[in-house]
């Protein structure tokens, strides 16, 4: 909402009223924020809900909307949505919209706040140990837990990091997981997606913190190192002072923060490398077929390599198999020597053989 009050006047408004058709007073109907017949009458942005237990089931009801500003508030406005009838049965929570870092600033030199919707009763539920935060470094991955705050109003999760150096994250690649099954209403309904469905995983957002790095963009470069001698030396009394860049957030950009953002300067933060595939182990092929030509007969030497069977290709309309053998060698040779041959290489059980048994080889 924007309502635009005037100092000195009483505050503008958005009234919502639960009227009759005749747009009459509706017996039954108020509320914690209710002025005269309105039902609410709101001056910030948030979720309101309307206790219609009062009303005679069976009653038709108008709803009606009242932005009540004052002179010179003329361009005040308000936006109403997700306006939902719900009954005295409990509503699983829903988690909506995309993980808000820095307020939405695209900066990525410090990241102090990370912010989810939730809408849904589970505040009761809600525990550190429902938000996974690790931050992926070369030795391992580092857990890191955050202070968790809930606004039911608004339905907004807020994680801060107020032990950690300057209240931000460190530098690296971080994974935010939420573990669905742990955020429930008081009656145990764990938390649906934006379109009520389950989640098949549990949802989780990738996202970085590079210090220095003033537009998001994983590096820090010329246009990053002009913001910093902008604000370098200043302090919070000046205007040119950017707390982005204050890396203790101790209200000054000094020389500490310079060592720090020097560390950075032109270089790049590594996008995050997806798992390998786990090696699988390679199919057993069949016999392979290399064409050789039989030049003499030599004793087998290599037992690792058996020879089962040759195909001896007299011409290409003739071919037939001939099993080799010991008590077969002498004639296989002499009826193979010269010929053109596709060989079949098996592995064969060598630990079969006596000891004193040699395997032939030509």
């Amino acid at each position: 909402m924007n309502l635009e009050t005037i100092d000195g006047q009483a505050p503008n408004a958005l009234e919502v009223a639960l009227l009759t058709p005749e747009l009459g007073a509706l017996p039954g109907v108020g509320g914690p924020y209710a002025d005269g017949d309105a039902a609410l009458s709101l001056v910030a942005d948030g979720s309101y809900q309307i206790d219609l237990t009062g009303i005679a089931p069976g009653t038709v009801v108008a709803v009606f909307f009242d932005l009540v500003a004052f002179e010179g508030s003329e361009n005040a406005t308000a936006v109403i949505d997700n306006v939902r009838l719900t009954t005295g049965e409990e509503v699983p929570p829903r988690l909506v919209g995309d993980l808000v870092i820095e307020g939405g600033d695209a900066q990525r030199s410090m990241v102090r706040t990370l912010e989810l919707t939730i809408q849904g009763n589970v505040a009761s539920s809600l525990d550190a140990s429902d938000f996974l935060l690790v931050r992926h470094d070369e030795t391992g991955d580092v857990s890191i837990i955050p202070t968790i705050a809930f606004d039911a109003a608004t339905g907004v999760v807020t994680l801060t990091f107020p032990d950690l150096t300057g209240a931000s994250l460190a530098d690296g690649n971080h994974t935010l997981t939420i573990v669905a099954s742990g955020i429930t209403t008081p009656g145990g309904l764990p938390l649906l997606d934006a379109n009520g469905q389950p989640f098949g995983s549990n949802p989780s957002f990738a996202f970085h913190r590079y210090f220095g790095d003033s537009d998001g963009d994983r590096d820090v470069d010329f246009l990053d190192t002009f913001r910093f001698q902008s604000s370098y030396l200043t302090n919070q009394a000046a205007d040119r002072y950017d707390p982005r860049i204050d890396r203790e957030a101790d209200g000054d950009v000094d020389a500490l923060d310079l060592f720090h953002f020097m560390k950075n300067h032109f270089t790049v933060l590594a996008a995050p490398q997806p798992a390998p595939e786990p090696l699988k182990k390679p199919p057993v092929e069949d016999p392979v077929e290399r064409p050789v030509v039989v030049d003499r007969l030599r004793p087998k030497q290599d037992r690792e390599v058996g020879l089962r069977s040759l195909r001896h290709v007299a011409d290409e309309e003739e071919s037939q198999e001939k099993p080799w053998s010991p008590s077969r060698g002498g004639e296989l040779a002499d009826s193979l020597r010269g010929k053109e041959l596709r060989i079949k290489w098996l592995w064969p059980d060598l630990d079969s053989l006596d000891d004193d048994e040699e395997v032939p080889w030509f």
